[in-house]
């Protein structure tokens, strides 16, 4: 299965989830690329126009803990003002453990609330020029991450009631 980087971001776009970097600053309005092997993200500091984090790093999905880790992280802060600019050398040095570790909660929560989402209301996947496919998932289980230019390939295990409808 391939999750596309537009899907994705739709996704983040609907939760517009914030984080919040202590007392003064919060990310939000965050912008989703995809590369393979990386995962790029742009968020806005809010209240604060034209400041923004940039942030990449190597996703890895961990398959018996179902969630991913972001790995070398590397963050970058764009602003004309200077309290953010500041704040941003900040950031980098002394609280960059907490931006990614809050980030990977966020990424994890976005994966959680959309797995619950297929778990309790059935689904279909189209099967091109033939029909439709409908399941009722019981459990998934991602067993696999390949990010990818523009999206995750993804390997799953879907235990649950399928009901094929074809068409002639």
């Amino acid at each position: 299965m391939r999750l596309a980087e537009d899907w994705i971001q739709k996704l983040a776009d609907e939760k517009d989830f914030a984080i919040a970097l202590g007392d003064q600053y919060q990310l939000h309005h965050f912008s989703i690329k995809i590369e393979p092997g990386l995962l790029l993200i742009k968020a806005e500091i809010v209240d604060k126009p034209g400041s923004v984090i940039n942030l990449a790093c190597q996703p890895i999905w961990e398959p018996k803990e179902q969630k991913i880790s972001l790995e070398e992280v590397e963050i970058k802060t764009k602003s004309k003002n200077l309290l953010v600019k500041s704040a941003g050398w900040i950031a980098s040095k002394f609280m960059h453990e907490k931006i990614d570790k809050k980030l990977e909660e966020k990424v994890n929560q976005l994966y959680k609330t959309y797995l619950d989402k297929l778990l309790t209301a059935p689904f279909s996947i189209p099967i091109k020029g033939h029909g439709l496919v409908t399941i009722n998932a019981n459990s998934l289980v991602i067993q696999k991450m390949d990010f990818i230019e523009g999206g995750i390939d993804v390997d799953v295990e879907v235990d649950g009631i399928f009901n094929i409808d074809l068409k002639l």
